[in-house]
C-alpha cells in the first residue's frame, strides 16, 4: 500500500479498515462475503455494497484495481450486480476480475 497516496484520499477510519481487509484478501488470494465484511465493520449486509462504491471510486483515482470484486455473495461466490469497474477495467467475468486483482497484488506488494 502506498500510504502517502492513501492518506491523500481522506479515507474514514472504517474505509481504512476495509482497505486493509481487502488488501489482505488480495494477497492471500481469497474473498470475503458481504455478510462477513458487514459483521467486521458493524454494518448491515444489505448496506455493504453501497458503502464499498465510494471507497472503490477513491481507490480508482490512485490506480488501485477493483478490490470490490473480492467482496462476494455468500451463496453464489460472485460480487453483486452493481460492482463498479474503474476506468480501464471492463465489467468482466468475476473470476477473471478476481484473478486480475490477485495478480496486481502479487506483482506490486
Amino acid at each position: 500500500m502506498d500510504f502517502a497516496l492513501v492518506e491523500k484520499l481522506g479515507l474514514s477510519p472504517v474505509q481504512k479498515e476495509v482497505l486493509k481487509i481487502l488488501e489482505r484478501a488480495a494477497r492471500n488470494r481469497t474473498t470475503i462475503t458481504y455478510g462477513e465484511l458487514g459483521t467486521i465493520i458493524d454494518m448491515e449486509t444489505k448496506d455493504v455494497g453501497c458503502f464499498l462504491k465510494p471507497l472503490q471510486e477513491k481507490l480508482n483515482s490512485i490506480g488501485y484495481p477493483p478490490l470490490n470484486y473480492l467482496v462476494v455473495n455468500k451463496q453464489s461466490g460472485i460480487p453483486g450486480y452493481n460492482v463498479n469497474a474503474p476506468h480501464g477495467y471492463k465489467l468482466i467475468d468475476p473470476l477473471k476480475a478476481k484473478e486480475e486483482v490477485y495478480q496486481y497484488f502479487a506483482q506490486n506488494f
